[in-house]
């Protein structure tokens, strides 16, 4: 899953609906989901082997180029064609949480991705002490 957060600063109130208006001041991604675990442990200095299922979109290149930032993290997506990564897109002022956009959140992982990815995680850590699955669909 690919975080977003548009940071920005609120200049008006739209004439058309009652709604904010948000100058954007910046926008950045960071992992989500399970990715944001593999971040924090990296970031606690841990050895990280990650394996997930994405969409082969920008979002899932994105998470991958994300993953392949951390020297201590091994990372090993399956880039599924015609699949939409998920991201939840959050549009801050300030302190506030004007809106949060969710990008198809609820697609299955096919069954064969999923199945591919678990017997390959095995294989290529065969010296994991544990392993910590997290899902945020449902494999159909």
């Amino acid at each position: 899953m690919l975080d977003q957060f548009v940071r920005g600063k609120v200049v008006r109130i739209s004439p058309e609906a009652p709604i904010h208006i948000l100058s954007i001041a910046d926008e950045i991604s960071m992992l989500g989901g399970a990715g944001n675990v593999v971040r924090n442990l990296a970031t606690l200095g841990a050895t990280v082997v990650f394996d997930g299922v994405v969409g082969d979109d920008l979002a899932g290149k994105t998470v991958r180029d994300l993953l392949d930032s951390y020297a201590n993290v091994q990372s090993h997506l399956t880039m599924e064609p015609n699949r939409m990564t998920s991201v939840k897109t959050r549009f801050v002022a300030g302190p506030t949480h004007l809106l949060r956009t969710d990008g198809r959140p609820w697609l299955r992982c096919p069954w064969r991705a999923a199945r591919r990815s678990w017997i390959t995680c095995g294989r290529r850590s065969p010296r994991c002490q544990w392993s910590w699955c997290l899902s945020m669909g449902r494999v159909s």
